[in-house]
């Protein structure tokens, strides 16, 4: 035997015999974990503060390694850093902003118009949004031709090119990309 098991061959009928002597299988009951729900949760915050940053025409890029936070105006087309999120006055955030401030966020916690959003959900989503991704230096891209690679780095025939404002993303037809994301170049989904 050497260590092995021998096998048996078995006819159908004892197959046959097996099948109807084991209980029916019943799927196990669904439990109701807390983590679900939190993660549900999760994700309605997450689309509620996009929803945030899509009315004040922001792209939250992520926070640097010293907790600044930084974000993308389309409005006014640049990259605004700032730090101390929890302080952010309504002042401030016109300042960091612009316009659209104005028509999507209230002064105070207190007033509450149709589609508006408090400043304190402002701060909230400009925190939670900006945990997703710590950026560094080495992510920037400057004014200059970039070469569009996919994850695995590979060429993609393609180049996007930055001046200080806008870029275009050229890979035989010419198509003008309206913000500067460069987490977008890196990952090449220009």
């Amino acid at each position: 035997m050497d260590g092995k098991q021998e096998r048996t061959p078995r006819c159908y009928a004892d197959l046959v015999a097996l099948w109807d002597a084991a209980p029916a299988w019943q799927p196990p009951a669904p439990e109701q974990p807390q983590v679900a729900n939190t993660a549900r949760s999760s994700e309605v915050d997450l689309f509620t503060d996009r929803q945030i940053a899509d009315a004040l025409q922001i792209d939250v890029l992520g926070q640097t390694e010293a907790g600044d936070i930084e974000a993308y105006s389309s409005f006014l087309r640049r990259t605004v850093r700032f730090g101390g999120v929890s302080r952010l006055k309504y002042e401030d955030l016109l300042k960091l902003f612009g316009t659209p401030v104005r028509s999507v966020v209230s002064r105070t916690n207190e007033d509450a118009a149709p589609g508006m959003y408090p400043i304190r959900d402002v701060r909230e989503m400009l925190g939670h949004l900006s945990s997703v991704k710590l950026i560094g230096e080495e992510t920037k891209l400057g004014a200059g031709v970039w070469p569009v690679q996919d994850e695995a780095g590979r060429d993609q025939q393609a180049v996007v090119l930055v001046n200080t404002s806008e870029a275009m993303h050229y890979n035989g037809h010419v198509e003008r990309i309206g913000q500067l994301r460069p987490d977008l170049f890196e990952q090449g989904h220009a």
